[in-house]
């Protein structure tokens, strides 16, 4: 029968903190991605008088002109509806 020998617990640690330093640096990332996608980072304006739960329309809209997603006949048919 194999006894339990003392590199056996220095390899199980070494694997135990591997998993740790990888498990932290999965959250890092997921926060940071969320943060620039403005998950719970972004500030919710307030419509009316009452908070919001995230970005108005305006700022959806001036986001997907900023960023190429709408052109700006279409982005100015959506601002004119909003109005």
């Amino acid at each position: 029968m194999v006894g339990f020998k003392p590199w056996h617990l220095v390899i199980l640690l070494s694997f135990a903190a591997m998993v740790l330093v990888a498990v932290a640096v999965v959250v890092v990332i997921v926060v940071l991605v969320s943060r620039r996608r403005g998950g719970s980072a972004a500030v919710a304006p307030e419509v009316h008088g009452i908070p919001s739960q995230g970005p108005d329309a305006r700022q959806i809209l001036d986001r997907r002109l900023a960023t190429g997603e709408i052109t700006r006949e279409q982005y100015e048919e959506l601002r004119h509806t909003l109005e």
